[in-house]
């Protein structure tokens, strides 16, 4: 549970809590240049899964200089992972079994200190890169000076693979982040599509488990909050897969509510001005949570039917005009700020 008296914006090394396990080296990539970028893939006993993520990243085309890392959080010998890993041969993948299962966010934490190159993006074993989603980063790389980290736009695919859920998009747009914009929700699942400085992440301490199931929220409304440089491209380079995850359970789903709520007051500490319009507008933001959650899960509407009645009925004028205000001060920031 989180302390009351929690700093949500102190920066700790969480890598240090299981600097004692040993991730061992089973294979280990050959190549006769240093990678720029390391797709680095956290696993646990989802081979089946695992091999359409490593395909997606075996294939990327128009750039080369990468790597892929891929950390299994499952400690047996012999298992179905490593039949797999071992099946493929290629000269970019290393592969690491954990000695100890450490945890999902600590296996992520693992995954970026084995990373080796500059940029990182964390690929969780069930989600799709495009072919082209290096090669569009790389772009970005290019022109913007001392970036800190690009995020993508997605699509959502079923445990099948078929597409459920495609945004329409105009055309591709490159937009300043800043940390008011992920007060409606995290605007990433995860940290899908993701590219990091590998610095920074370590530098920022990586991810904090007492923030579960909402770490990677909090990680990166932190992020933000110490990193200015961060921009967010709309194309849609990645894929999302719904329904095979520890997302689906009735207890992570409540708790994603409770602990998003919990991490959206934070953001009064970085904007204290607008600590009324936060407060105001957190009903609606969680009304709409709760509606997206049932409509991922029938046993979890049937569960808080009563409280999703008691939220529309509580809703007044002002908690609306604060929800929507939200977008325009977003823009109003970037305007004042330039960005």
């Amino acid at each position: 549970m989180l302390d009351k008296s929690a700093d949500f914006f102190k920066i700790e090394d969480n890598f240090a809590k299981t600097k004692n396990i040993t991730s061992i080296s089973l294979i280990q990539s050959k190549l006769s240049f240093e990678p720029q970028i390391t797709i680095a893939i956290p696993t646990y006993k989802r081979a089946d899964l695992l091999r359409d993520t490593l395909d997606s990243a075996i294939n990327q085309i128009e750039f080369i200089e990468y790597d892929i890392v891929v950390v299994d959080n499952n400690p047996e010998r012999g298992c179905e992972t490593e039949k797999l890993m071992n099946f493929y041969n290629n000269p970019r993948l290393s592969y690491y079994k954990n000695e100890e299962n450490i945890g999902m966010f600590g296996n992520w934490n693992r995954c970026i200190e084995l990373s080796s190159g500059k940029y990182l993006t964390i690929l969780n074993d069930d989600d799709i890169l495009e072919p082209n989603y290096l090669k569009c980063v790389l772009e970005i790389v290019s022109v913007k000076q001392n970036l800190d980290a690009i995020i993508v736009g997605h699509k959502v695919i079923d445990s099948e693979g078929k597409l459920i859920l495609k945004h329409k998009i105009a055309e591709p747009k490159l937009n300043k982040v800043i940390p008011l914009d992920l007060q409606l929700g995290n605007v990433n699942p995860g940290s899908l599509g993701i590219l990091f400085t590998k610095e920074s992440l370590l530098t920022i301490g990586g991810y904090d488990e007492k923030f579960y199931p909402s770490s990677d929220y909090m990680f990166l409304v932190k992020y933000l909050a110490h990193y200015d440089n961060v921009f967010y491209l709309n194309a849609q380079l990645t894929k999302y897969r719904i329904g095979f995850n520890e997302s689906k359970k009735i207890a992570t789903l409540q708790g994603f509510i409770e602990m998003d709520t919990k991490i959206r007051q934070s953001f009064k500490i970085i904007y204290p001005i607008l600590r009324k319009v936060i407060d105001l507008a957190q009903n609606v933001i969680i009304l709409k949570q709760y509606k997206a959650l049932s409509a991922a899960s029938e046993e979890f509407e049937n569960i808080n039917s009563k409280h999703i009645e008691k939220l529309e009925k509580d809703i007044n004028f002002f908690n609306k005009i604060a929800f929507k205000s939200i977008p325009i001060f977003c823009k109003l920031i970037r305007f004042k700020n330039k960005l």
